[in-house]
């Protein structure tokens, strides 16, 4: 009866470590998708054109 207690005590800590690894996978995945989510994202605010841009096309 001992041994059985100790063998599911051991493979108690082996799912526990596993679920760990599951979790810190899933983690590691949306912290790599984030960033290029942002990437692909369109800018929020459009471009400005500098006053000078503007001038010159003004005059021309």
């Amino acid at each position: 009866m001992l041994a059985l207690q100790q063998i599911i005590g051991q493979l108690n800590s082996r799912v526990s470590q596993l679920l760990g690894l599951s979790q810190s996978v899933q983690n590691v995945k949306i912290s790599l998708e984030k960033p290029n989510e942002i990437h692909i994202l369109a800018d929020e605010a459009p471009a400005v054109i500098p006053r000078i841009e503007q001038f010159l096309l003004s005059v021309a």
